[in-house]
């Protein structure tokens, strides 16, 4: 991880990897999140919960 490095452009990094599409929605939401100071609300959580959970398991 590099400290100036954004968000999108460790995306543009996935591209061309089967993990981008995943890494892509999941750092929409959280940027959803953390920019956009709007709280995450419990079905936001479990609808992206297993998106990430398959991410994890993907890159192991």
């Amino acid at each position: 991880m590099e400290k100036d490095k954004t968000n999108n452009a460790y995306v543009r990094e996935m591209k061309p990897t089967e993990y981008y599409q995943n890494f892509r929605e999941i750092t929409r939401s959280f940027e959803r999140a953390w920019f956009g100071e709007n709280d995450v609300q419990k079905a936001d959580f479990q609808k992206l919960q297993p998106q990430f959970q398959g991410f994890v398991s993907s890159i192991k």
